[in-house]
């Protein structure tokens, strides 16, 4: 089946919120949203060595945070007309039983990596974590800064919605950071790469969030010589936690799916990897590189 990712044009839309405040107010609701889910997991069954609940995780070697033939881009590059190219249509959420949308394209104004970060940080030491190697695993947005450590301005984010399974159990999550230029976004990936394979655990303090997690590379994804993926996994008695970034010229796409044993990774990557094929096709502005 094709699906219909939608055209490299952004539709008219209503704002939904004022620029003013609007960064705190996209995390507070996104990210609160997305711990929420996860720590609301129902518990699974732990039978001493038997696991029984989330899916095995899949294996492999990572792959390099580099396309093999990148699409490079300095002056005319993507800009916010690709957001609704690189959105994942509903109509494929749905055969992974991700069927209620609680989040579209346009609830929430553009923002950017320098406005989200302090939130981010605030959130990240309220949940209570010593592992601040493992800070990059809270955006939902494709960001690779340590805490210590705001990011540049410059770009911006657009966060392209939410879906979840009819009992909440299972949410995917996308969105999509436009940088001025390519050597930025492949800056991302590299940076995102080394980041992962610096942590390996994390937990959040059980008396303001219940998520104890073992961090992996994700294995090696089949995607178009012209894109760049990086993914990790997190593995809980509760469930599974995927993320992928794709990148591609001077834009990155952030796809998760947190789950408990509804759907596996295999599931998951192969919707990446159509995505990653989709993106691969879109053209420079003016077919310019």
């Amino acid at each position: 089946m094709v699906y219909n990712y939608g055209e490299a044009k952004k539709t008219p839309r209503w704002v939904l919120l004022t620029a003013i405040g609007v960064g705190c107010l996209i995390l507070g609701g996104i990210t609160a949203g997305v711990i929420s889910v996860v720590s609301a997991l129902p518990a699974v069954i732990d039978t001493g060595n038997e696991l029984i609940g989330p899916n095995p995780l899949e294996t492999g070697t990572p792959q390099s945070p580099l396309a093999v033939a990148p699409l490079d881009c300095e002056n005319q590059c993507f800009t916010d007309d690709v957001v609704a190219a690189t959105i994942v249509p509903q109509s494929r959420l749905d055969e992974l039983g991700l069927t209620k949308v609680t989040e579209e394209w346009g609830d929430y104004d553009p923002s950017n990596a320098a406005w989200e970060y302090p939130y981010l940080k605030s959130e990240w030491q309220r949940l209570g974590s010593e592992t601040d190697s493992c800070f990059f695993t809270l955006p939902p947005f494709p960001l690779a800064a340590e805490l210590d450590t705001a990011p540049a301005e410059g770009d911006f984010v657009e966060f392209t919605g939410t879906s979840t399974s009819d009992d909440e159990f299972s949410y995917f999550t996308q969105s999509v950071r436009i940088f001025p230029t390519s050597a930025q976004a492949v800056e991302h990936m590299s940076a995102l790469n080394g980041l992962i394979a610096d942590c390996t655990y994390y937990a959040f303090d059980p008396a303001v969030e219940d998520w104890r997690a073992t961090i992996s590379p994700a294995p090696a994804l089949p995607v178009p010589d012209s894109v760049a993926a990086v993914g990790w996994r997190e593995a809980n008695a509760l469930g599974r936690y995927y993320a992928f970034d794709l990148q591609y010229a001077n834009f990155v796409v952030r796809t998760v799916v947190s789950t408990v044993d509804v759907i596996s990774e295999a599931q998951y990557r192969a919707l990446v990897e159509e995505l990653a094929v989709h993106i691969a096709q879109l053209e420079l502005p003016q077919g310019l590189t």
